[in-house]
């Protein structure tokens, strides 16, 4: 199906269809294709639903996986930064090393 088609089957907007396509050719879930004697791009899905299911759910793990790493990294240069201000009569080498681990992050 081309995009007109797609639009006009679920009854939504055009740039609504061309914006999910998009997304949906990023996730390797459809594929443009061309049909002899048509200029316009038409779409492929996977033919099978379980290798669909599969690899929405491993784009959602990796997703969730960076938000998460990204949430406690964050954490640890603020509790780092924290700690480095927060600490007087510190013994002199702590200072050093948190600042080489906050550098590392």
């Amino acid at each position: 199906m081309n995009a007109e088609q797609i639009a006009e089957t679920l009854n939504v907007a055009r740039s609504n269809v061309s914006t999910s396509i998009r997304e949906l050719e990023s996730w390797g879930i459809i594929h443009p294709r061309s049909c002899l004697g048509d200029r316009r791009e038409h779409y492929e899905s996977l033919k099978d639903v379980s290798e669909m299911f599969v690899r929405i759910m491993e784009l959602r793990k990796r997703a969730n996986l960076t938000r998460r790493c990204n949430y406690c990294a964050s954490r640890w240069r603020n509790w780092s930064a924290n700690l480095l201000t927060t600490t007087p009569g510190a013994p002199p080498g702590n200072g050093a090393v948190l600042r080489g681990l906050k550098r590392g992050l």
